[in-house]
């Protein structure tokens, strides 16, 4: 398991329930990713 910071958020409308896209970023190594949260 990775900890990370997240740098963006954006609303999510198009989920079917109410969700945020995430930008996490988890250092030199990994990068950011970008995942979905409720």
């Amino acid at each position: 398991m990775r900890a990370g910071r997240i740098v963006e958020v954006e609303p999510f409308p198009q989920a079917r329930k109410p969700a945020y896209k995430l930008a996490v970023d988890f250092g030199p190594v990994v990068g950011v990713l970008k995942t979905s949260a409720q």
